[in-house]
């Protein structure tokens, strides 16, 4: 008999995930794709009545594949499958479910990026935007980078209906804290 898959929701996620494995994995991902160790084909769609319902796959050959799918249907909190199966028996090996591990692995590329790209000495970080995707961009980025704690970490946004204005929070979240039911929260849609 084989074993069952582990099934993880937000709640396993945010319990487990620190931002350091989280950029340590997403660092590890970017470097096997660079060198040919991860295959990871174009997304692809189907268009429904409501939205698309998009796909993502990848693979680790002799080690793993796995799928991601998400829908473009504007609600919020539009949860997301992530599966991955064992390359050598096909069997699944592990599902999430939910809102948490797409923002997270997005922010987790983009720390990547700034470390790669920070100069050692900077001390302040720019962040445009308040919803989900900015929160995980500032959790992700914390304490594994150089310009960790920035001197003023103030998100902005733009008012509803406005293209051009900007709005500053009066202050960000904080270091010790990850995104959350009680983080900022996107407003119908999230960077996937």
């Amino acid at each position: 008999m084989s074993a069952r898959p582990v099934v993880l929701t937000d709640t396993d996620i945010l319990a487990a995930l620190t931002p350091e494995i989280a950029v340590d994995g997403m660092r590890a991902a970017l470097r096997a794709h660079a060198t040919g160790h991860h295959v990871t084909p174009p997304r692809v769609h189907a268009q429904l009545s409501a939205g698309r319902l998009i796909y993502t796959a990848g693979e680790a050959p002799g080690r793993w594949f796995g799928y991601r799918s998400y829908d473009s249907f504007g609600r919020d909190p539009g949860e997301q499958v992530v599966v991955l199966h064992d390359a050598g028996t096909g069997r699944v090996r592990a599902v999430a479910i939910g809102t948490a591990l797409g923002p997270l692995r997005t922010g987790a590329i983009d720390a990547v990026e700034l470390h790669a790209l920070a100069r050692p000495d900077a001390s302040r970080l720019a962040l445009i935007g308040t919803g989900i995707q900015a929160w995980t961009q500032l959790w992700d980025a914390g304490p594994t980078s150089s310009c960790w704690p920035p001197t003023v970490p103030r998100p902005s946004s733009r008012p509803t209906g406005s293209p051009t204005g900007l709005l500053s929070a009066p202050s960000g979240p904080s270091s010790k804290a990850g995104p959350s039911s009680t983080s900022p929260s996107s407003t119908g849609s999230t960077s996937r």
